[in-house]
Protein backbone atom coordinates (compact mmCIF):
# COMPACT_ATOMS: atom_id res chain seq x y z
CA UNK A 1 0.00 0.00 0.00
CA UNK A 2 1.42 3.78 -0.87
CA UNK A 3 2.55 5.93 2.13
CA UNK A 4 -0.12 8.83 1.07
CA UNK A 5 -2.89 6.10 1.04
CA UNK A 6 -1.78 4.35 4.62
CA UNK A 7 -1.53 8.32 6.02
CA UNK A 8 -5.02 8.88 4.69
CA UNK A 9 -6.68 5.58 6.43
CA UNK A 10 -4.68 6.68 9.67
CA UNK A 11 -6.06 9.64 9.78
CA UNK A 12 -9.81 8.68 8.90
CA UNK A 13 -9.39 6.00 11.40
CA UNK A 14 -11.30 6.41 14.56
CA UNK A 15 -8.78 4.85 16.63
CA UNK A 16 -6.37 7.35 15.90
CA UNK A 17 -7.01 10.34 18.10
CA UNK A 18 -5.07 14.00 17.56
CA UNK A 19 -3.17 15.82 19.57
CA UNK A 20 -5.59 18.30 21.32
CA UNK A 21 -7.37 15.28 22.94
CA UNK A 22 -5.90 14.10 26.27
CA UNK A 23 -5.59 10.65 24.75
CA UNK A 24 -3.42 10.37 21.57
CA UNK A 25 -3.70 7.49 20.88
CA UNK A 26 -5.89 3.82 21.39
CA UNK A 27 -4.25 1.27 19.21
CA UNK A 28 -3.27 -1.56 20.45
CA UNK A 29 -0.68 -2.41 17.83
CA UNK A 30 1.24 0.47 18.43
CA UNK A 31 4.69 0.38 20.26
CA UNK A 32 4.02 0.65 23.94
CA UNK A 33 7.46 2.58 24.72
CA UNK A 34 6.02 5.31 21.87
CA UNK A 35 2.50 4.99 23.13
CA UNK A 36 3.65 6.13 27.12
CA UNK A 37 6.24 9.17 25.00
CA UNK A 38 3.36 10.69 23.63
CA UNK A 39 0.73 9.79 26.29
CA UNK A 40 3.32 11.84 28.62
CA UNK A 41 4.76 14.32 26.22
CA UNK A 42 2.90 18.00 25.85
CA UNK A 43 2.71 17.98 22.02
CA UNK A 44 3.11 21.79 21.39
CA UNK A 45 6.43 22.00 23.49
CA UNK A 46 7.86 18.18 22.58
CA UNK A 47 11.21 18.39 20.82
CA UNK A 48 9.51 15.71 18.59
CA UNK A 49 7.10 18.59 17.46
CA UNK A 50 10.45 19.70 16.14
CA UNK A 51 11.39 17.28 14.51
CA UNK A 52 8.62 16.12 12.80
CA UNK A 53 8.86 19.67 11.34
CA UNK A 54 11.42 18.01 8.53
CA UNK A 55 11.06 21.26 6.39
CA UNK A 56 11.59 23.60 9.03
CA UNK A 57 8.79 25.88 8.36
CA UNK A 58 7.01 25.65 11.64
CA UNK A 59 3.96 23.92 10.34
CA UNK A 60 3.78 19.96 10.41
CA UNK A 61 2.11 19.76 6.74
CA UNK A 62 2.25 17.56 3.20
CA UNK A 63 5.81 19.31 2.56
CA UNK A 64 6.66 17.25 5.34
CA UNK A 65 4.74 14.19 5.12
CA UNK A 66 6.19 14.54 1.23
CA UNK A 67 10.04 13.99 2.74
CA UNK A 68 9.09 11.07 5.42
CA UNK A 69 7.06 9.17 2.85
CA UNK A 70 10.60 8.87 0.62
CA UNK A 71 11.80 7.30 3.60
CA UNK A 72 8.74 4.76 4.08
CA UNK A 73 9.59 1.17 4.85
CA UNK A 74 13.65 1.71 4.95
CA UNK A 75 15.34 -0.38 7.33
CA UNK A 76 18.77 1.06 6.75
CA UNK A 77 18.40 3.69 8.85
CA UNK A 78 21.45 4.98 11.63
CA UNK A 79 22.52 7.79 13.88
CA UNK A 80 23.29 10.71 13.45
CA UNK A 81 20.44 11.28 10.42
CA UNK A 82 18.28 8.30 11.10
CA UNK A 83 17.32 8.08 7.60
CA UNK A 84 17.01 12.52 7.34
CA UNK A 85 14.82 12.40 10.56
CA UNK A 86 12.27 10.25 9.05
CA UNK A 87 13.14 7.67 12.08
CA UNK A 88 11.40 10.14 14.64
CA UNK A 89 11.54 7.01 17.18
CA UNK A 90 15.12 6.48 15.99
CA UNK A 91 14.40 2.07 15.92
CA UNK A 92 16.68 2.03 11.88
CA UNK A 93 13.28 1.98 10.35
CA UNK A 94 10.81 4.02 8.94
CA UNK A 95 7.53 2.16 10.06
CA UNK A 96 4.10 2.52 11.28
CA UNK A 97 4.88 3.97 14.69
CA UNK A 98 7.00 6.62 12.91
CA UNK A 99 3.70 7.59 10.87
CA UNK A 100 1.43 7.28 14.19
CA UNK A 101 4.11 9.90 15.42
CA UNK A 102 4.27 11.93 12.58
CA UNK A 103 -0.01 11.73 12.64
CA UNK A 104 0.12 12.80 15.98
CA UNK A 105 1.35 16.44 15.49
CA UNK A 106 -0.19 16.67 12.24
CA UNK A 107 -1.16 20.52 11.18
CA UNK A 108 0.49 21.64 14.41
CA UNK A 109 2.71 25.11 14.01
CA UNK A 110 5.34 25.84 16.22
CA UNK A 111 5.60 29.01 17.69
CA UNK A 112 8.55 31.06 17.43
CA UNK A 113 10.07 32.14 20.37
CA UNK A 114 11.60 35.51 18.50
CA UNK A 115 8.42 36.82 17.43
CA UNK A 116 7.34 39.78 19.25
CA UNK A 117 3.95 40.85 17.42
CA UNK A 118 2.25 39.28 14.34
CA UNK A 119 -0.22 41.95 13.01
CA UNK A 120 -1.96 39.55 10.34
CA UNK A 121 -4.31 42.39 9.39
CA UNK A 122 -7.14 40.14 8.68
CA UNK A 123 -9.58 41.46 11.35
CA UNK A 124 -13.07 42.97 9.69
CA UNK A 125 -15.57 43.45 12.04
CA UNK A 126 -17.77 46.61 13.39
CA UNK A 127 -15.17 47.15 16.29
CA UNK A 128 -11.59 48.70 16.40
CA UNK A 129 -9.64 45.40 17.74
CA UNK A 130 -7.01 44.65 16.10
CA UNK A 131 -5.63 41.05 16.74
CA UNK A 132 -1.84 40.59 17.54
CA UNK A 133 -2.00 36.48 16.36
CA UNK A 134 1.27 35.77 18.05
CA UNK A 135 0.17 34.83 21.45
CA UNK A 136 1.72 37.73 22.93
CA UNK A 137 -1.37 39.61 22.98
CA UNK A 138 0.32 42.87 21.56
CA UNK A 139 -3.46 43.77 20.20
CA UNK A 140 -4.23 47.04 18.86
CA UNK A 141 -6.93 49.78 18.45
CA UNK A 142 -7.79 51.24 15.14
CA UNK A 143 -8.91 54.59 14.41
CA UNK A 144 -11.51 53.48 12.50
CA UNK A 145 -13.98 50.24 12.80
CA UNK A 146 -11.55 47.09 11.05
CA UNK A 147 -14.52 46.52 8.89
CA UNK A 148 -13.66 49.64 7.44
CA UNK A 149 -10.33 49.24 7.06
CA UNK A 150 -10.40 45.78 5.53
CA UNK A 151 -9.66 45.46 1.52
CA UNK A 152 -8.15 42.54 -0.40
CA UNK A 153 -4.57 41.85 0.14
CA UNK A 154 -1.35 39.86 -0.07
CA UNK A 155 -1.98 37.34 3.11
CA UNK A 156 -5.79 37.14 3.21
CA UNK A 157 -7.00 40.69 4.10
CA UNK A 158 -5.32 43.68 4.95
CA UNK A 159 -5.85 47.03 5.89
CA UNK A 160 -5.89 50.42 3.81
CA UNK A 161 -5.07 53.24 5.78
CA UNK A 162 -5.57 55.81 3.16
CA UNK A 163 -3.73 58.27 3.89
CA UNK A 164 -6.35 58.80 6.96
CA UNK A 165 -6.34 55.84 9.33
CA UNK A 166 -3.65 54.34 11.87
CA UNK A 167 -3.73 51.67 14.16
CA UNK A 168 -2.46 51.88 17.79
CA UNK A 169 -0.57 49.11 20.06
CA UNK A 170 -0.12 50.28 23.65
CA UNK A 171 3.78 50.45 24.80
CA UNK A 172 5.45 47.30 26.01
CA UNK A 173 8.92 46.96 26.88
CA UNK A 174 9.14 44.13 24.47
CA UNK A 175 8.97 46.82 22.19
CA UNK A 176 11.93 48.83 22.88
CA UNK A 177 15.09 47.39 21.67
CA UNK A 178 17.67 47.63 24.12
CA UNK A 179 19.10 46.47 27.51
CA UNK A 180 19.75 50.09 28.65
CA UNK A 181 23.65 50.14 28.53
CA UNK A 182 23.44 48.57 24.91
CA UNK A 183 21.05 47.86 21.72
CA UNK A 184 19.41 44.33 21.05
CA UNK A 185 18.60 42.98 17.60
CA UNK A 186 15.12 43.31 15.59
CA UNK A 187 13.78 43.00 12.51
CA UNK A 188 10.24 43.97 10.92
CA UNK A 189 8.82 42.34 8.25
CA UNK A 190 5.53 43.28 6.15
CA UNK A 191 3.56 43.25 3.05
CA UNK A 192 3.01 47.10 1.61
CA UNK A 193 1.20 48.82 -1.48
CA UNK A 194 2.98 51.37 -2.93
CA UNK A 195 1.76 54.18 -4.27
CA UNK A 196 2.97 57.77 -5.03
CA UNK A 197 1.16 60.43 -2.55
CA UNK A 198 -1.14 62.57 -4.43
CA UNK A 199 0.59 65.41 -2.92
CA UNK A 200 4.48 65.27 -2.34
CA UNK A 201 6.00 67.15 0.32
CA UNK A 202 9.38 67.22 1.29
CA UNK A 203 10.50 64.77 3.83
CA UNK A 204 7.20 63.32 4.85
CA UNK A 205 7.20 59.83 4.71
CA UNK A 206 4.88 57.32 4.87
CA UNK A 207 5.11 55.50 7.92
CA UNK A 208 4.91 51.36 7.81
CA UNK A 209 5.37 51.03 11.76
CA UNK A 210 6.56 53.44 14.48
CA UNK A 211 7.77 53.28 17.56
CA UNK A 212 8.35 57.41 17.85
CA UNK A 213 6.48 59.87 19.80
CA UNK A 214 7.81 63.07 18.79
CA UNK A 215 5.67 65.39 20.40
CA UNK A 216 7.23 63.55 24.14
CA UNK A 217 10.40 63.24 22.27
CA UNK A 218 10.29 59.76 23.19
CA UNK A 219 11.78 58.16 19.62
CA UNK A 220 13.03 54.74 19.28
CA UNK A 221 12.68 53.37 15.82
CA UNK A 222 10.88 53.89 12.65
CA UNK A 223 9.88 51.70 9.22
CA UNK A 224 8.42 54.34 6.36
CA UNK A 225 8.31 54.42 2.65
CA UNK A 226 10.10 58.23 1.78
CA UNK A 227 8.83 60.89 -0.53
CA UNK A 228 11.66 59.68 -3.28
CA UNK A 229 9.84 56.16 -2.80
CA UNK A 230 12.94 54.40 -1.09
CA UNK A 231 12.48 51.52 1.96
CA UNK A 232 14.33 53.33 5.21
CA UNK A 233 14.83 52.18 9.10
CA UNK A 234 15.82 54.79 11.40
CA UNK A 235 16.95 54.26 14.97
CA UNK A 236 17.22 57.00 17.18
CA UNK A 237 19.27 57.48 20.31
CA UNK A 238 17.67 60.52 22.40
CA UNK A 239 19.73 61.06 24.77
CA UNK A 240 23.08 61.78 22.32
CA UNK A 241 21.06 63.28 19.73
CA UNK A 242 22.05 60.33 17.59
CA UNK A 243 20.68 59.08 14.18
CA UNK A 244 21.42 55.42 12.57
CA UNK A 245 19.36 55.04 9.47
CA UNK A 246 19.35 53.62 5.68
CA UNK A 247 17.98 53.83 3.15
CA UNK A 248 17.42 51.60 -0.16
CA UNK A 249 19.16 53.52 -3.02
CA UNK A 250 16.52 52.51 -5.86
CA UNK A 251 13.03 53.73 -5.25
CA UNK A 252 10.11 50.83 -5.17
CA UNK A 253 8.24 50.65 -7.67
CA UNK A 254 4.40 51.23 -7.96
CA UNK A 255 1.85 48.13 -6.03
CA UNK A 256 2.87 45.55 -3.36
CA UNK A 257 6.21 44.01 -2.49
CA UNK A 258 7.29 42.27 0.52
CA UNK A 259 9.67 44.71 2.53
CA UNK A 260 12.00 43.87 6.11
CA UNK A 261 14.85 45.83 7.16
CA UNK A 262 17.13 44.24 10.56
CA UNK A 263 19.14 45.76 13.02
CA UNK A 264 22.10 43.81 14.24
CA UNK A 265 22.61 46.04 17.25
CA UNK A 266 25.56 47.19 16.05
CA UNK A 267 24.81 50.93 16.24
CA UNK A 268 25.95 51.79 13.37
CA UNK A 269 23.94 52.29 9.71
CA UNK A 270 25.95 49.18 7.85
CA UNK A 271 24.19 47.50 10.90
CA UNK A 272 20.89 47.86 9.49
CA UNK A 273 19.60 45.76 6.31
CA UNK A 274 16.79 46.11 3.82
CA UNK A 275 15.26 43.64 1.81
CA UNK A 276 12.39 43.71 -1.14
CA UNK A 277 11.22 40.70 -2.51
CA UNK A 278 13.07 38.53 -0.02
CA UNK A 279 16.43 39.89 -1.85
CA UNK A 280 18.70 42.11 0.11
CA UNK A 281 18.79 45.51 -1.59
CA UNK A 282 21.88 48.25 -2.46
CA UNK A 283 21.73 50.87 -0.13
CA UNK A 284 22.93 53.93 1.77
CA UNK A 285 23.33 54.04 5.54
CA UNK A 286 24.12 56.69 7.76
CA UNK A 287 25.11 57.31 11.69
CA UNK A 288 26.34 59.93 13.65
CA UNK A 289 27.02 60.88 17.75
CA UNK A 290 24.82 57.54 18.11
CA UNK A 291 25.22 54.96 21.32
CA UNK A 292 22.07 53.35 21.84
CA UNK A 293 17.95 53.49 21.67
CA UNK A 294 16.13 54.49 24.69
CA UNK A 295 13.16 52.44 26.48
CA UNK A 296 10.42 55.28 26.15
CA UNK A 297 6.49 55.32 26.78
CA UNK A 298 6.20 55.75 23.20
CA UNK A 299 3.45 53.39 21.39
CA UNK A 300 3.50 51.99 18.84
CA UNK A 301 1.36 52.55 15.18
CA UNK A 302 1.21 50.90 11.88
CA UNK A 303 0.23 53.02 9.57
CA UNK A 304 1.40 56.16 10.74
CA UNK A 305 3.82 57.96 13.87
CA UNK A 306 3.11 60.63 16.21
CA UNK A 307 4.50 64.00 14.84
CA UNK A 308 2.18 66.41 15.95
CA UNK A 309 -0.61 64.26 16.78
CA UNK A 310 -1.69 61.41 14.81
CA UNK A 311 0.56 62.24 11.24
CA UNK A 312 2.65 60.73 8.50
CA UNK A 313 -0.06 58.60 7.60
CA UNK A 314 0.28 55.26 4.83
CA UNK A 315 -0.91 56.01 1.70
CA UNK A 316 -2.51 52.77 0.65
CA UNK A 317 -2.58 49.17 2.39
CA UNK A 318 -0.31 47.18 4.57
CA UNK A 319 -0.54 43.16 5.22
CA UNK A 320 1.15 40.97 7.68
CA UNK A 321 3.45 42.96 9.48
CA UNK A 322 5.50 41.35 12.05
CA UNK A 323 8.45 42.35 14.56
CA UNK A 324 10.97 40.21 16.03
CA UNK A 325 13.55 40.10 19.23
CA UNK A 326 16.14 38.90 16.17
CA UNK A 327 18.36 40.28 13.65
CA UNK A 328 16.61 37.51 10.76
CA UNK A 329 19.13 35.75 8.04
CA UNK A 330 18.70 36.37 4.63
CA UNK A 331 17.40 32.82 4.05
CA UNK A 332 14.69 33.33 7.17
CA UNK A 333 13.60 36.40 4.90
CA UNK A 334 13.44 34.64 1.77
CA UNK A 335 11.39 31.94 3.43
CA UNK A 336 8.90 34.37 4.83
CA UNK A 337 8.54 35.86 1.35
CA UNK A 338 7.86 32.32 -0.08
CA UNK A 339 5.37 31.68 2.45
Amino acid sequence: MKPAIIFALLVLTPTIIFAQDPVYFADPDLDAAVQAELELTDPNTADMLEMTDLNGDSIINFEDFAMFSAFWMNQSCADPNWCLGSDFDESGAVDNNDLLIFCNYWLTQIADPYLVAHWSLDDNAENTFVTDISGNNHNGTASVNTSVLSAPGQVNTCFDFNAADAVRIDDHDAFSFTTGANDLPFSITAWVYVTTPEVEVNDIPQVIISKWDFDIQDKEWLLVIRPDLTLSLQLVDDDNSGVVKAKTSAALSEGWHFVAATYDATGVGNGIALYVEGAKMPQTPSSGAYVRMRNTAADVYLGARVYGGINDYFTDRVDDVRLFAKCLSAEEISNLYSY
